[in-house]
């Protein structure tokens, strides 16, 4: 599904996509070498040095909270772009392929739905594609160079703080279909009522002249029960999902602090690296933490695809 929502992009788009992606890694990574100078200097005044030795810091400091800046404007300027660019490629198909259905075609649920389709369903592939893809990408480039180099300062913590995070994701990936079906379920239910609902505005003045006949309001009673009930569904298992995989994040994190805390007491581990661990390691997280916002992005994504799809293939 990721090949065929990506496709929807022209050459720009994904050009654009895939830059945004990459200073957004920048933008993270230069964030970390602030953190690490930042320490570097504290430890250092620690030490007795004199302010004459922190001169080169001071300096790089200075660069990367430039490039810093630089980074994050270049990344949301690519961004929007790739964004703005889905929302072009997929009205312009749809526009051209309901030019060719006959007028007959277009009852007023269809309508309905198809206003639903062009404006709902549209702006969430904007914001899935063009906006989230990005900074996800993003933050998974910037976990990988933190791992790599925190396997530099000490193999066995970089392990165990990585070792939890495949379980976190595994009982996410099998929490898949589930949402997938409720999700579903829930977007189909907003789409009846909407579509009901304008069938229901445009026919008021008839329904005012049969007003002993409440089949119509009855029906749009039932639509809104049935969002309703649907939606306390969606939100119910969305925060159990999202409880449980935090969770699991949270003891890998605690796994680390206190393995490389014991480690300092019993003087096999420096506090220099302990403290970065602990610090930058955040950063390694953050993709992984951030998996639950993706993850129900993606879902309501793949569900507004599918509605596109039945217009544009």
């Amino acid at each position: 599904m990721f090949k065929e929502m990506f496709s929807l992009l022209s050459k720009k788009g994904k050009k654009d996509l895939i830059l945004s992606s990459i200073f957004f890694t920048l933008y993270g990574i230069s964030s970390i070498l602030m953190l690490i100078i930042v320490f570097n200097i504290l430890f250092k005044i620690n030490a007795g040095k004199g302010v004459e030795n922190l001169y080169s810091d001071f300096i790089y400091l200075v660069v990367l909270v430039l490039l810093k800046g630089i980074f994050n404007v270049v990344a949301d300027f690519e961004k929007h772009n790739a964004g703005f660019d889905i929302v072009q490629q997929i009205r312009e198909r749809m526009i051209v392929k309901l030019k060719l259905f006959s007028l007959g075609f277009y009852t007023n649920e269809r309508l309905g739905e198809i206003n639903t389709i062009l404006h709902k369903d549209v702006d969430n592939m904007s914001m899935v594609v063009g906006h989230m893809w990005a900074r996800m990408f993003g933050d998974f480039g910037v976990a990988l160079v933190v791992f790599i180099g925190l396997l530099f300062f000490n193999v066995k913590l970089a392990i165990i703080m990585a070792i939890g995070v495949p379980l976190a994701l595994l009982f996410l990936f099998v929490s898949t279909k589930k949402s997938k079906n409720i999700e579903n379920k829930n977007n189909s239910a907003l789409v009846d009522m909407v579509s009901l609902f304008v069938e229901y505005v445009r026919g008021i003045a008839v329904i005012k002249s049969f007003s002993n006949n409440k089949t119509l309001n009855n029906r749009l009673n039932e639509k809104i029960k049935t969002f309703g009930e649907t939606s306390k569904l969606s939100s119910k298992n969305k925060a159990k999902q999202l409880s449980i995989f935090g969770f699991l994040l949270d003891i890998a994190y605690f796994m680390l602090v206190i393995y490389g805390g014991v480690s300092v007491i019993l003087g096999n581990l420096d506090p220099f690296t302990f403290i970065i661990f602990a610090v930058v390691s955040k950063e390694f997280y953050k993709p992984f933490i951030a998996m639950e916002m993706h993850y129900m992005y993606y879902i309501s994504g793949v569900d507004s695809y599918e509605r596109l799809s039945k217009i544009l293939y």
